[in-house]
């Protein structure tokens, strides 16, 4: 009988520890995996840095400025075409009186 395989896998997932100078360095990733008959798709985002020096760990977030610009224009085209859309059914509603 073949194995179940989990369909959906949303996990915070460490990578290959670096060390070096008495340092370790371990990247973090946020992985979301979906497997399907015959395929799947996986996706991974680096979060975080952890770095381990005497003894002491401390994690370092990774801020993703790219996906911060996309998130800022997405709303302001929400409100662009709101606004053009809220404009336009006025001007209909004015054509009809």
């Amino acid at each position: 009988m073949a194995e179940r395989r989990q369909v959906l896998r949303y996990a915070l997932v460490d990578g290959e520890p670096i060390s070096a100078g008495g340092v370790r360095v371990t990247p973090q990733a946020r992985v979301l995996e979906v497997h399907w008959r015959g395929g799947g798709l996986v996706w991974n985002r680096p979060v975080a840095v952890a770095v381990e020096r005497d003894g002491h760990t401390t994690r370092m977030p990774i801020v993703d400025a790219t996906r911060l610009v996309q998130l800022v224009l997405g709303v302001c085209a929400g409100v662009c075409a709101f606004m053009g859309t809220a404009r336009m059914a006025r001007s209909v509603r004015r054509g009809h009186e």
